[in-house]
């Protein structure tokens, strides 16, 4: 199965009760992954910094932590059980055009953590496009 996924970001809601993963983000870019995966008819998870692969029903409180590089191989982990666990043998990662490069960005570890769990998982192709 092919799966579309992107990673969280800063901006969220700020509700004290726990919301639903794709109300919590407020990134237009995280919103228009989740169209474009309704659109194909295709699995769709966002990956948290701080709570691993989300479905965007899932609901989580308020937070603010990014993925740390000493994390990735942990949440490379996640990721892969999670890709074994929902049956994804393809996966197209969303990136901010600012990411598609390698760099110092501090979105780098998620992208990083993404690649790990691939591994993983047995090997899955992983495609990056920009959104």
């Amino acid at each position: 199965m092919r799966a579309y996924c992107t990673i969280c970001s800063a901006g969220k809601r700020k509700d004290p009760d726990p919301l639903p993963a794709i109300e919590r983000y407020t990134s237009p870019r995280i919103k228009k992954v989740y169209e474009l995966a309704k659109d194909d008819d295709v699995f769709f998870f966002i990956l948290s910094g701080q709570y691993g692969p989300l479905l965007p029903t899932d609901e989580i409180p308020y937070y603010d932590q990014l993925l740390r590089p000493e994390e990735i191989r942990l949440m490379g982990c996640e990721v892969g059980i999670f890709i074994e666990k929902n049956g994804i043998t393809e996966l197209v990662l969303f990136l901010p055009p600012e990411e598609k490069g390698e760099g110092s960005s501090p979105l780098v570890p998620y992208r990083q953590a993404i690649q790990w769990g691939a591994v993983a998982a047995g090997g899955i192709p992983v495609t990056e496009k920009t959104v």
